[in-house]
Parts: structure tokens; C-alpha cells; sequence
């Protein structure tokens, strides 16, 4: 059966840091009580100064003295690659039906591991999660060279005192349950033509995220699972400092398929009849867990001033007063930058009889503790926001009506959005023209993926070079139909021409993007008041009409400089210089807008389509 078996064993300096450990991983292999399986060594270490000619004589001593005829092909890389990439590379030069995959630094325990494999793969199409020990910190590396002649004197037996569990400080933020169970990477199997049906590993450029990428197309193709529980292997313990981590590329690839979250812990734990579970499909929100563990105990309690307990009293409350998710997160959020309840009620906007199921619910679910004295304490740290990127100078085009605002005005909407949603781990929000650069304000952000709808080439391009997660549709809003499959989001904020059909049109825009379905809606539109005059009104009105309501306003939100290219700036230079202002200095703002939030829950969009005219998105007058 092990006729079959590939094993790619990847080496990534082992005699630095780690003890010399590809050593003991290949005498694992070769007291394998399974015969005639290849390996394939991939060298991918950095330095260039592994001692391959002792590790080859080595590799013949113990194949003499096991009486083994195990080829052994040493692939050496030039340059570094990735950790996929170099997987990969070995793959392709493998031979056998079945790949396994083994790290340096990961000892097999059982001698029938292989053979067990071999069996195994006959049912199954991949397999992982061996019970993984981990070192004690510097043991192995101290002892390395006594603990090889030990394994070769005692066929390969291991002291228990080497035995150990992971410790949270060597591996900080992962996740446990990962660490004790071996990934396909470390040691797992996978069947040749699967693997290449999925692309193998993907090429990430960071470390640590791989291996859940390549069980996630492993089991959304469809291809059949095997939990590796009964055999065991030893993780060297070393550090991984100076490793980017590839979370980031991650999370993107799944966004792309379509997806937010694999579980691989769950899917490997998981009867196969529930494995699905383990997949969570993506949405345009998806809010912390430790949000809607808290908010799924807020949904058991009323308001103290709901003396009814009757169904239709309470159902009524349900549905018109209480929190929906949004607005309880945001609470948490004031919550949390306040020491006293006085100061939160202040700022809540709310009243303290709805607000005490909040309280209690947050105090319930531990996200907070309330003193004796009403001094309020946060317990997690849910919400981590980086420094905003730098935001390119363009000179806007009078063609595309562009007039953007001020740096600080940008940094203000980017912070309003994260405010809005301060505790979300994916969100998928429109900016409906981007002359701003609202979007590279999330460069940083891994929970942030804007949509933009962009008419204007060059800029559509420079934003979508600036962050991955950035979908750029370089598209007209009055031709938002021709884009094939637009994504859908959760919410949009434009900052459209200031006139009555202008606005219409890139509402009308974000609207489209918007779920089809009955929940509360959020969305964000800067409007200068003077410059939409009487035609403001009418545009409430209408909307209004269609089931959109404003539900806050934010005056003196957006600020907007003197654009040069623009007949304005030569205008007010000229009027000032009929007053006897000789500093143009004095003057470098042209206007000032305000932020306006709607709401609504089925918006009836056929009636503003009814109303808009799109030739006339640039001109001022309401007439419809």
C-alpha cells in the first residue's frame, strides 16, 4: 500500500533555532514500519548553510541499518519562497497517488503512521489533525544531538519528559485546539489529483494560514474527510518572531469565494454529516461573536417599564423599541468610553428603562462589570482600529464634477464608519464616487471591504492598486445595470452632486446594492444645504414617499477647499479684492456640508426611479 505514499517534507533552516530537528523528522520516516514510499526534501531555508552532505550520509546509514529502499530527492531553492509555493513545488515532482505533507520540525510518534495512512487513503481524499505534543521551550534544541542517538538506539522512542503542551506565550492569539491537532502542512495527507483540482497551497506571502485555505477548497469541492485522532506527532518548539502572518491575505481569498469564515478545528471535530457547519458563507455584516453571544441574552429581557407581560404588549415593544443589533453595539461602544452610567445615559440617546436590559446583558455576558458605586469597567478588548493610510493628491476633473473635501473631513467619515460599526469582523459597504478616497482610509483595516462605484478611469485604478480588499467598479452611477453580479452590502455613504436629480441618482445607486429583505437599513449622504435650497425639501419629501427617513443629521460634516480648477476660486479671489483684501491666504474654503443617516426597511426605489432624470444629475432645479 505504501508503494503509493509521497511524503513532502518541507525544511525551512532547521539547524537554526530548531536544533537540527530535519534529523529526527527524517529517522521518523525511515523506522516507518512501511516500506518503498519516496520522500521528497524541499529546501526552502533562507541561510543557505544547512549541512546537506551529513544529512544525506545519515539518510543512508539508517536506510542500511532499517533495511529500507526509500528514495530520497532533495529539491533546493535558490531563493525563498513562500510556504505554499514551496509545498507545491515538491508536490509536483511526487510520484505517488497519495501526498503526505511533514514539516521540519514535526516528529512522528507511531511507527505505523504511514501504513495507517496508506489504508486511509483509500476511502478518503484528505486527512489531518494527529494529536500534536509540543516541546518544552529550548529542551529539544539543547538536547538535540543525545535525543538522535537515544531514537536510534531505542528505534525511534521518545522520553516522556519531551512530551509537552503548547504555551499560549510562543504562539500568542492562535488558537489552541489548532495547536494540539497537526494541519495537512505539518502532517496530513492529501490525494494527488485533488490536491491539483484545488490549485494545491495558495501562495501566500505571510505565514500560519495555508494550511486552513487549503482545507477550506478541499472541503467546499466536495472531496471526503478523514480525522487523523489515533496517530501523534512532536512539534519542536521554536520561535516564529518576524513572520508576517498571512491572516490578512486570508480572509480576503475567502471574501472572494464567497465565504467568511472556516472553522478547520470544527470541521476536523465534526461527524461528516455536519461538517458543513464548519462553513460560514459571507454576508455584508458579520459582527463579533462576543456582540451576538451578548446581544442573544439582551433578546431574553424586557424594560422596566413594561408592567404588562402580555404577549401583544411585549411583541409590540419587540418590534418598535427595542435594540436591534446595530444600535446595541454602538451602545457598547459609547459604553465603553465612559466611566459612569450618568455620562452614558447622557450620551445614549436613549432612556434608562430600555436601556437596563442593555446593562444587564452586557454585565451577563462578562463584557463588563459594574462597581458598587456605578463606576463601569470594560472587560474585552473587542475593537483594535489602525492608523489610516496616506491619501494621494489628484487634481479633480470639472468633467466628472469632482470637488473633494479636505483630508481631515476624509479621516472624519472613515472614523464615523468605524464608530458606526466598531465591533464588526467583516463589513461590505458602498462609496458611491470616491473622489474623497474614503476607501484607502481602510488600507489597514482587515475588516473593512469597501465597494466603490467610480466613473472616472485613472482614480478607479489608483484606488483599487491601494488595498486588495478595495472592488472597484469603474462604471457611470446612471449605468449601474451594466455591472455584472454587483456585490451586496450592508450600507453606503456618497457624497453626490448637490442637486435635487444628482442626489436622486446616487441614492438610487447605493439602494441597489442593499439586501432584498425587510431588515433596518443604514445609510449616509452629505448634502450641502444651501446649494440644494427649496429642492432639499422636496427630496425628503420624496423620499419619504419610497419609505426613507432621516433618522439623525450631523451639521458641518464635510469641508471642501477653493479648488483651483475651478471657476470658483478666481471668483471669490476677484470679490475679495473688491473689498480690499490683498491676502488670498484668508480664504481657503469654498463650503461646508452635512451628514445625513436615513433609514428604512423596504424601500420602494421604483418610485424615485419614476421621478429621476439622469440627464439632468449636474443641474440645479427640482422640476420632475
Amino acid at each position: 500500500m505504501s508503494n503509493n505514499l509521497s511524503v513532502v517534507v518541507l525544511n525551512c533552516d532547521s539547524h537554526l533555532g530548531k536544533g537540527n530537528s530535519i534529523q529526527h523528522v527524517l529517522y521518523s520516516l525511515v523506522s516507518q514500519s512501511a516500506n518503498n514510499f519516496e520522500i521528497i526534501l524541499v529546501d526552502n531555508g533562507a541561510s543557505g548553510t544547512q549541512d546537506w552532505r551529513r544529512i544525506k550520509k545519515k539518510m543512508s546509514e539508517w536506510t542500511l541499518k532499517n533495511k529500507k529502499s526509500i528514495l530520497c530527492k532533495v529539491i533546493r531553492n535558490r531563493y525563498q519562497l513562500g510556504y505554499g509555493a514551496a509545498r507545491n513545488k515538491g508536490a509536483k515532482v511526487a510520484r505517488g497517488k497519495t501526498l503526505v505533507f511533514l514539516d521540519d520540525d514535526t516528529i512522528l510518534l507511531d511507527k505505523d503512521a504511514l501504513s495507517k495512512i496508506a489504508k486511509l487513503a483509500t476511502t478518503s481524499d484528505f486527512g489531518c489533525g494527529a494529536h500534536r505534543f509540543w516541546t518544552p521551550p529550548k529542551l529539544f534544541q539543547k538536547n538535540a544531538t543525545a535525543l538522535l542517538v537515544h531514537m536510534e538506539k531505542y528505534n525511534c522512542k521518545l522520553p516522556v519528559s519531551y512530551l509537552g503542551r503548547p504555551l499560549a506565550e510562543w504562539r500568542p492569539g492562535a488558537n489552541e485546539a489548532i495547536l494540539e491537532t497537526s494541519m495537512i502542512s505539518n502532517f496530513g495527507f492529501c490525494d494527488r489529483r485533488a490536491f491539483f483540482a484545488v490549485g494545491g497551497y495558495p501562495d501566500f506571502k505571510g505565514y500560519g494560514f495555508e494550511d486552513d485555505y487549503l482545507m477550506f477548497k478541499l472541503a467546499t469541492g466536495g472531496y471526503s474527510f478523514e480525522y487523523l485522532k489515533q496517530l501523534r506527532v512532536l512539534h519542536v518548539t521554536h520561535s516564529i518572531k518576524n513572520q508576517p502572518s498571512s491572516l490578512s491575505e486570508y480572509t480576503l481569498a475567502l471574501s472572494r469565494d464567497g465565504y467568511f469564515g472556516f472553522h478547520a478545528d470544527l470541521f476536523m471535530r465534526l461527524p461528516n454529516h455536519k461538517r458543513h457547519q464548519a462553513i460560514e458563507s459571507l454576508k455584508p455584516i458579520h459582527w463579533a461573536p462576543e456582540i451576538i453571544a451578548a446581544y442573544n441574552i439582551y433578546k431574553n429581557y424586557l424594560p422596566l417599564d413594561l408592567y404588562s407581560r402580555r404577549k401583544r404588549s411585549v411583541r409590540a415593544w419587540q418590534q418598535n423599541n427595542r435594540f436591534d443589533i446595530s444600535e446595541y453595539a454602538r451602545l457598547i461602544y459609547i459604553l465603553s468610553r465612559v466611566s459612569s452610567l450618568d455620562k452614558f445615559v447622557k450620551l445614549s440617546s436613549s432612556d434608562f428603562d430600555n436601556l437596563a436590559p442593555f446593562l444587564k446583558s452586557v454585565i451577563v455576558s462578562g463584557l463588563f462589570k459594574l462597581s458598587r458605586k456605578g463606576q463601569v469597567r470594560f472587560n474585552k478588548k473587542l475593537v483594535k482600529w489602525l492608523p489610516s493610510a496616506n491619501i494621494s493628491s489628484f487634481k479633480p476633473k470639472q468633467k466628472f464634477n469632482q470637488f473633494p473635501c479636505d483630508q481631515a473631513s476624509t479621516h472624519r467619515r472613515a472614523k464615523f464608519l468605524r464608530e458606526r460599526y466598531p465591533f464588526v469582523d467583516h463589513l461590505s459597504f458602498a462609496i458611491i464616487g470616491d473622489d474623497d478616497q474614503v476607501s484607502s482610509e481602510f488600507t489597514n483595516d482587515l475588516w473593512a471591504h469597501p465597494v466603490v462605484i467610480e466613473v472616472d478611469r485613472s482614480l478607479a485604478n489608483s484606488l483599487s492598486k491601494r488595498n486588495p480588499r478595495i472592488r472597484v467598479f469603474q462604471e457611470d452611477v446612471r449605468n449601474l445595470s451594466k455591472i455584472s453580479g454587483p456585490p451586496e452590502v450592508h450600507t453606503f455613504i456618497t457624497d453626490p452632486p448637490y442637486t435635487f436629480h444628482g442626489a436622486l441618482e446616487f441614492i438610487i445607486a447605493g439602494l441597489t446594492l442593499l439586501p432584498r429583505d425587510s431588515s433596518t437599513k443604514e445609510f449616509y449622504v452629505i448634502l450641502n444645504q444651501t446649494m440644494m435650497g427649496k429642492c432639499l425639501n422636496k427630496l425628503l419629501n420624496l423620499l419619504s414617499r419610497a419609505s426613507i427617513n432621516v433618522h439623525e443629521t450631523i451639521f458641518n460634516f464635510s469641508h471642501y477647499p477653493l479648488p483651483f480648477s475651478y471657476r470658483e476660486a478666481s471668483s471669490a479671489k476677484k470679490f475679495l479684492k473688491s473689498l480690499g483684501v490683498k491676502s488670498y491666504d484668508s480664504l481657503t474654503y469654498s463650503s461646508s456640508s452635512t451628514l445625513f443617516i436615513f433609514r428604512t426597511t423596504e424601500p420602494k426605489i421604483s418610485i424615485l426611479k419614476k421621478v429621476v432624470r439622469s440627464s439632468k444629475i449636474y443641474s440645479h432645479g427640482c422640476k420632475y
